[in-house]
């Protein structure tokens, strides 16, 4: 994916570009609406089997996890983990309001089976998950026989394409025979607790003295002239160093650079777009943040500020970002920020999927370049989406299509 270079975002093409890819949303000629409704409803028939088939995989999970021991508690902690992951990811495709309990009910597990320490309460408690999860099983595989028998549409409730009368059935998808407060109230604690990073797991803490050296290392002042102290950067535990105008913050575990600010005067460009995209990849190789992407970059006169991501099996996680700006005159990085990338990063996104033609989603002034799948934030909350790059006359516009559905989500101009 290559990082296209510019000096000026253009606030008139922004707005255009905005208007027309929300216009193209809205507006399906009759033939398009009539083929959307129909993928949505093959689409929406896969999901339902698929959760399924998760509901049934998370149950079994979770009763091997109850009597599990030794190594084998890892291997069901991730079975379960897998499998609640794979039911949210198909819940996507339908009405979020009618699917709130269930997909809460996911999240609940693979929180619970994440941070499962194998206590008689937890092992106790995943019984009883189990048979809740079961139960879903068995109500949803009741709901998929009558959409297949016809009693039910999965298209768009009261839309002309849906071919029937037939009440929408997503009022129906909830719970069956269980107390949601009492279920509930067994996976709280995990869906309460903050994810720990993945980055920082099992990463021995480091001291003082080696913060200092780290610090020293990387922006090539001796290590006596740091004023340092301990505190918590965006929810990180990290010493924080200070000489001057230059700010780092280096994680308490395992010593890697969190956060730069690094002001150095530029009198002239030496490097080009191109040479301080390369900087900052090799940057983060030397700090240790692996398989990261440019996703997008910007220039000004004497700097260049880059978002990298993490790119896992194909899958882009967009909530994970980190920024670097390179001094082109120096060829130094003046600011970083990988708080996000610590917090967020995860190793489990192993989805397999097509690469879908999202050209009749698109307006017509916009030349689809690239296709992505990715995790990123839309509304506030985290969506599997797949992302549209289209080239708009010479900028360059983002379209998020969620993954499931086929709903255009949002727009942005990079």
């Amino acid at each position: 994916m290559a990082v296209k270079r510019r000096k000026f975002i253009r606030t008139v093409s922004y707005l255009v570009a905005v208007s027309v890819i929300l216009a193209a949303s809205g507006y399906f000629s009759q033939r398009a609406k009539a083929e959307y409704e129909e993928i949505l409803g093959k689409v929406r028939l896969t999901n339902l089997t698929s959760v399924c088939d998760y509901a049934r995989d998370a149950a079994s999970g979770l009763r091997v996890l109850a009597v599990s021991s030794g190594e084998s508690v890892a291997d069901s902690m991730a079975h379960v983990r897998a499998s609640a992951m794979g039911a949210m990811g198909c819940l996507n495709s339908f009405d979020q309001e009618s699917v709130e309990n269930m997909s809460k009910f996911f999240a609940g597990i693979y929180g619970f089976a994440e941070d499962f320490s194998g206590s008689e309460a937890e092992r106790k408690a995943a019984v009883q998950l189990s048979g809740y999860a079961e139960g879903i099983y068995y109500h949803l595989n009741d709901v998929a026989s009558a959409v297949i028998g016809g009693a039910y549409s999965l298209t768009e409730h009261g839309s002309p394409y849906s071919g029937n009368e037939k009440p929408y059935f997503e009022n129906y998808l909830d719970y069956s025979n269980g107390n949601e407060e009492e279920i509930f109230a067994l996976v709280s604690p995990a869906t309460a607790k903050p994810r720990e990073s993945i980055f920082l797991a099992d990463k021995a803490k480091i001291s003082q003295a080696d913060a200092r050296a780290m610090a020293s290392r990387v922006v090539g002042i001796s290590s006596a002239l740091w004023r340092i102290c301990e505190k918590q950067q965006n929810g990180i535990e990290v010493f924080a160093l200070r000489y001057g105008d230059i700010e780092i913050d280096i994680c308490k575990a395992g010593g890697a650079v969190c956060r730069l600010i690094n002001p150095l005067p530029c009198a002239e460009v030496f490097y080009s777009f191109e040479e301080a995209e390369k900087k900052a990849a090799d940057f983060f190789k030397k700090q240790g943040y692996y398989d990261m992407v440019a996703v997008s970059g910007e220039q000004n006169e004497f700097a260049a500020r880059f978002s990298f991501a993490p790119k896992t099996n194909g899958i882009l996680n967009l909530t994970a970002a980190a920024q670097v700006s390179v001094c082109l005159a120096s060829g130094g990085i003046t600011d970083f920020n990988a708080s996000e990338y610590i917090k967020n990063h995860r190793k489990d996104l192993n989805f397999s999927f097509g690469n879908p033609d999202l050209s009749a989603f698109l307006a017509p002034e916009l030349v689809l370049k690239e296709t992505l799948h990715c995790f990123a934030q839309v509304d506030g909350r985290e969506r599997f989406v797949c992302v549209a790059i289209c080239s708009f006359e010479a900028d360059e516009a983002w379209i998020y299509i969620d993954a499931s559905s086929f709903e255009v989500l949002k727009a942005e101009i990079k």
